[in-house]
């Protein structure tokens, strides 16, 4: 019926948002993992 039409309607915006979202959090979490890596190097001995 057409609640159920409104209810896809809306689910379908908010995973749009959802995923908007996740993409912000992937772009600053690839942001502080580089700023980290070349700050603090624990792997290799400072030159």
């Amino acid at each position: 019926g057409e609640s159920t039409e409104a209810t896809i309607q809306l689910n379908s915006e908010a995973l749009g948002k959802v995923q908007q979202l996740a993409d912000i959090v992937l772009t600053l979490e690839e942001m502080s993992t580089d700023e980290q890596s070349s700050d603090d190097e624990e792997d290799q001995p400072p030159a």
